[in-house]
């Protein structure tokens, strides 16, 4: 399923980068001296190196985990990583016209 998924997964998230792009070039000057565009894009590394070290590291074995009743700590970890990172990524993102 991982499999089929990640081709769209990919693509989606290469459209709101462009996108976050656009947006930062049509403000740049004003963004840059906002903390909240800072935090945004700090929450975006984070979630993008926890991405890349699930699909690095952690993905391959994705197959033996569908009999346990309970996910290896270090997959836990990780998804509880890329769903704080998301969220504070969609918050410090909601907060940057509020805080310029």
């Amino acid at each position: 399923m991982l499999k089929q998924l990640r081709l769209w997964i990919f693509a989606g998230f290469a459209l709101t980068f462009v996108s976050g792009i656009l947006l930062f070039w049509s403000a740049a000057a004003q963004d840059v001296a906002n903390i909240a565009f800072w935090a945004h894009s700090i929450f975006i590394v984070l979630g993008v190196a926890n991405a890349l070290v699930f699909e690095t590291r952690l993905a391959h074995r994705a197959a033996e985990w569908g009999d346990r009743v309970r996910l290896p700590s270090s997959v836990r970890f990780v998804g509880l990583a890329s769903l704080s990172s998301w969220v504070l990524v969609a918050l410090s993102g909601r907060l940057i016209p509020y805080l310029a």
